[in-house]
């Protein structure tokens, strides 16, 4: 076959297991109606949407004030690739697209579920539930359109080549693909695209939306508990592909939410306490009013991610797959800003394995998609080192030195490492401006080697490239015959530029969100941060005039002390006392 004429490659598919990112919270939020643009009857206790119910201390996406200005992700296209959905259900069927819906399992246009595949049907309404004031509630975009893509069907296997069709779908014509699927959540195992699903989201990356670039969100997946991660996991740590993990109602990473370093940020989604609230199977394959009370998981992160997608396209439809990545980034919430793995890169972007660059804001995406007038350009610059079967007894730091000097967006290493049980080993990149990322901590996978395995890291958003880049990796079970065979490194970014260095721009897309409290329908601006530098005079006049009192206090504390010390009473005898002073002595 391989003399044939115009063949270069061929491989046997394989059909592979995937699992849908969903878990089984159980509780639902009550709450009480304020002042909401529509009426659907779950509307209200949607508390991922907004915070005008009670209570109202939750975090949210605070997508409102983009309704208010009659942007609801018009002239979008959403392929949710998936297994299947109840197109006909009422809050769905006005923004369904007729057209562009197949299914890759078994290969007809039939794309509605079995009876026991609910997940497409929930995920879309999460993101495109349109608001008819009659049924379940309201999606991120509710005037965007639809078009269902089957490739997870009663949980059938599919193949590379599936994969690959099911993901450049109609590229021309969807905007946004959808993913809340990934291999197994384990964390036994290190699964990849194969070659034809690479080559087709890169070529939906170059070619979809007119040479714009199609838009991918992904769930980071299900497996904290675990100890699994995102970059174990080829989907998510593709860089062409905007991953998510999730939060609670609270801000803070549930049970299950994947941390790793190629996130860009977390959504709302159900932990147990407060669940997520969307459409259900209706009829004969439902079993109930058709509106899914107990919808969870990273799952829930992906169509949220692409609601938000849709409305800044409507927004702005000239932003490319790399500005949308961009604006992600600048609009995202500091949540949880107590926990310990929050880190300031050498940008001063805040980075979390657990959350990312944050909780991705609404309003703040669409407003800066809004006034976006760049076309990023994309550089890329690639590293081999020439270290060759380092042995790991029982760390090793190797380094790349780049000369280089652009601004980074993603950076990605592949290594080559012989071990017998790779789960042992914990790597590490640092970067120039001494930035971590961890690709690999101790986990369950014991399985041999890292061949060729790629970890994709964010967390060096707007640093330099130029300088030395460390790889370090720890074994904390000592192989003799384990080596690290080679590394390289890939840096991609944009030429030195202000979108990510301006300062009164990032200061302005980068405030904290607290414990307790949530993102407001009016987020800060610049004359937030006139107030933020009144509040620093005030701060330092305060801690002035607090350290000269405690001078003047200390001094009257002293002066008085020495007083006391001018007199000392000495007994002579029993009827004299002979007093000491600095100036003369008295008896008596």
């Amino acid at each position: 076959m391989m003399e044939k004429e115009g063949l270069h490659w061929w491989e046997k598919q394989q059909f592979r297991k995937f699992t849908k990112r969903i878990t089984d919270p159980t509780e639902k939020r009550s709450g009480f109606f304020l002042v909401l643009p529509y009426k659907d009857p779950l509307l209200p206790t949607q508390w991922h949407l907004h915070n005008l119910t009670e209570p109202t201390d939750h975090v949210h996406i605070n997508v409102i004030p983009v309704w208010r200005r009659n942007i609801h992700g018009r002239n979008a296209t959403i392929a949710f690739v998936d297994d299947g959905i109840q197109y006909n259900h009422p809050d769905l069927f006005p923004n369904w697209l007729e057209k562009g819906n197949w299914n890759y399992n078994s290969r007809s246009s039939d794309v509605q579920p079995s009876i026991y595949d609910f997940h497409g049907t929930a995920v879309a309404g999460l993101a495109v539930a349109y608001p008819d004031g009659q049924y379940c509630g309201v999606g991120v975009a509710p005037h965007a359109k639809f078009a269902a893509v089957v490739l997870l069907q009663d949980d059938l296997r599919h193949s590379d080549a599936m994969a690959a069709q099911a993901l450049s779908h109609e590229y021309n014509s969807i905007s946004i693909y959808s993913n809340s699927w990934g291999p197994e959540d384990d964390g036994l195992r290190k699964e990849r695209p194969g070659p034809l699903t690479e080559q087709a989201i890169k070529m939906a990356i170059q070619k979809g939306r007119g040479g714009l670039g199609s838009l991918y969100v992904w769930a980071a997946g299900n497996g904290k508990e675990n100890k699994d991660n995102c970059n174990y996991d080829g989907y998510a740590n593709n860089r062409y592909v905007a991953t998510f993990g999730a939060v609670n109602s609270q801000g803070v990473s549930p049970r299950y939410s994947e941390p790793c370093s190629c996130l860009i940020g977390v959504l709302p989604s159900g932990d147990g306490i407060d669940s997520m609230q969307t459409t259900d199977l209706l009829g004969t394959l439902g079993k109930g009013s058709g509106c899914n009370l107990k919808f969870g998981g990273t799952s829930a992160a992906a169509p949220l991610a692409a609601g938000i997608a849709a409305l800044m396209l409507e927004a702005n439809p000239r932003i490319s797959w790399l500005d949308f990545q961009y604006i992600l980034v600048m609009s995202a919430v500091k949540n949880d800003p107590l926990h310990p793995s929050w880190k300031m890169n050498g940008a001063d972007f805040w980075t979390s394995h657990l959350y990312g660059f944050g909780i991705i804001d609404a309003d703040r995406a669409v407003s800066i998609a809004e006034k976006w007038n760049h076309t990023l350009k994309e550089l890329s610059y690639s590293y081999h080192s020439k270290d060759l079967q380092k042995f790991l007894l029982p760390e090793i730091e190797s380094s790349i030195t780049v000369s280089e000097d652009i601004t980074l967006h993603h950076v990605d290493v592949v290594v080559n490492i012989q071990h017998h049980c790779r789960g042992n080993l914990d790597i590490r990149l640092i970067s120039p401006s001494y930035t971590i990322s961890v690709f690999a901590e101790q986990h369950n996978d014991c399985q041999a080697d890292y061949n060729n395995w790629k970890f994709s890291s964010t967390f060096y958003w707007g640093e330099s490239s130029a300088g030395k880049w460390k790889l370090k990796i720890v074994d904390s079970s000592p192989d003799p015959y384990s080596a690290l065979v080679d590394w390289s490194l890939h840096l991609f970014g944009i030429q030195n530029n202000s979108v990510v260095r301006n300062p009164h721009l990032r200061k302005d897309v980068s405030w904290t969100l607290r414990p307790g409290t949530s993102a407001t329908d009016n987020p800060p601006s610049v004359s937030y941060e006139w107030f933020k530098n009144v509040w620093k005079i005030v701060f330092l006049a305060s801690l002035i005039t607090g350290i000269f009192l405690s001078v003047v206090v200390i001094v009257l504390v002293v002066r008085k002390r020495d007083r006391i010390r001018r007199y000392a009473i000495v007994p002579v005898d029993e009827h004299t006392i002979y007093v000491e002073s600095e100036s003369s002595e008295y008896t008596f």
